[in-house]
């Protein structure tokens, strides 16, 4: 009788353990996987999908020289997101002011470090090494502004709470 307690108990905690870690997976991939025109329909719509950032680098290693512009323009209008082109002096490549904030954290990308992050109280910045063929290293930063919604931005900008809050 008891052997069959603890079975069932070891069974059930298990179970739920692996349902509660699907859902979890497959909420995950579906916010994830939404495209940028269903999130800025929400107010408050938080951050970019995760593999926004991964998407864009590519995208500017590979996008054609005449057609740099084009990207970060659109980039622009459809998201709402800064892109800055740094060359090795700073300077942006498309002819811009460069913000203190975008400089500081380009800075910041120093030796093997090829990632660099800065929040700002009006948005977060995002600085990536990138190498195109045809000019060489390149810096580019990514300016997130701040959405509205406090309770998102909070959210997002602290990862301690997000697990606290999971768990």
């Amino acid at each position: 009788m008891g052997g069959k307690l603890f079975l069932k108990v070891f069974l059930a905690f298990w179970l739920v353990s692996c349902a509660v870690l699907g859902s979890w997976m497959l909420t995950s991939e579906y916010f994830a996987s939404r495209p940028v025109q269903a999130l800025e329909d929400r107010p408050g719509a938080g951050p970019r999908p995760h593999r926004f950032i991964p998407h864009m680098i590519y995208n500017l290693q590979t996008t054609p020289r005449e057609s740099l512009a084009a990207t970060v323009k659109a980039t622009r209008e459809r998201d709402g997101i800064d892109i800055f082109l740094l060359d090795e002096r700073g300077a942006d490549l498309l002819g811009r002011e460069v913000p203190k904030d975008v400089a500081y954290v380009a800075d910041r990308l120093q030796g093997a470090r090829r990632r660099a992050y800065f929040s700002a109280p009006h948005g977060h910045l995002i600085a990536h090494d990138l190498y195109r063929g045809d000019m060489g290293p390149l810096r580019a930063v990514f300016y997130l502004p701040q959405r509205d919604g406090r309770i998102l931005n909070t959210l997002g900008g602290n990862p301690l709470l997000r697990i606290g809050l999971a768990v």
